[in-house]
């Protein structure tokens, strides 16, 4: 599964919508969207820091922020 689709599936399952890669997802209140970062963070077993979370808006925002901070993420899984 590429870490598009995981962060996808990762965002909708904690906004309980659909999200798609232009949606704004961490404009709402600091809270929320520290819930956010914490939640991709937790699933993707990956860490954000504050000050690079304050940059991310968008779900490709922070697609492109994943992939260049760990292009491994983005590799399919081998296959068994």
């Amino acid at each position: 599964m590429s870490l598009e689709t995981k962060l996808l599936q990762v965002l909708a399952d904690s906004l309980d919508r659909i999200v798609q890669l232009d949606d704004v997802v961490l404009n709402a209140s600091a809270i929320d969207g520290r819930d956010i970062v914490m939640t991709i963070e937790d699933e993707l077993k990956v860490d954000i820091p504050d000050e690079d979370a304050e940059n991310l808006y968008t779900v490709k925002d922070i697609l492109n922020y994943l992939t260049t901070k760990y292009p491994e993420k983005d590799q399919p899984e081998e296959q068994k």
